[in-house]
């Protein structure tokens, strides 16, 4: 039961943290261009050439990116580990490859 309640948690930080950076980025917008640029720029059809939009999606993509390593960071893990929730049940078989490396880089900064 906790284990549920902590990934449906986990998914309504994520979304939270998505939704914050969506209207950050598009506030962050609003304050370099004007209401009328912005509603011509991310209107419907969107002028995807525009600079504000181009500005606006790459601010969207960067306050994403940083709010969801951050929200991973400094939400989801410190409370999986305060609560004793592994993140994953059991390692995947097709990460398996992925294991192995991060072992032998591990197994090779060791012995240096």
């Amino acid at each position: 039961m906790r284990k549920n309640l902590l990934g449906v948690l986990d998914i309504v930080v994520l979304m939270t943290v998505n939704v914050l950076a969506v209207l950050a980025a598009i506030g962050l917008c609003g304050l370099v261009w004007d209401r009328l640029t912005l509603e011509a720029a991310l209107g419907y059809p969107p002028d995807r050439l525009h600079p504000a939009f181009l500005t606006c999606v790459l601010i969207l993509v960067l306050f994403a990116v940083v709010g969801n390593v951050g929200a991973f960071i400094g939400i989801i893990l410190p409370l999986h580990m305060l609560l004793n929730v592994p993140l994953a049940p059991r390692p995947r078989p097709e990460l398996r490859w992925l294991y192995r490396y991060a072992k032998r880089v591990t197994q090779f900064l060791e012995s240096s």
